[in-house]
């Protein structure tokens, strides 16, 4: 996988076009198993916790 911060210069585009595709398909696996009631969750502690600042 590559990560944001790497230098992919030295790769030739076709390597980081798989590497990306992999590391998408990767994310979209982990995701695929998640529960979304699980975030719902979360962001409803965390917006009760540190409410969004009024608008100006």
């Amino acid at each position: 996988m590559v990560a944001p911060h790497s230098d992919d210069a030295n790769l030739c585009p076709e390597l980081l076009a798989g590497r990306k595709a992999e590391a998408r398909r990767a994310a979209l696996a982990r995701r695929a198993g998640c529960d979304p009631a699980l975030g719902a969750r979360l962001a409803e502690r965390l917006l009760a916790e540190a409410p969004p600042r009024p608008a100006p």
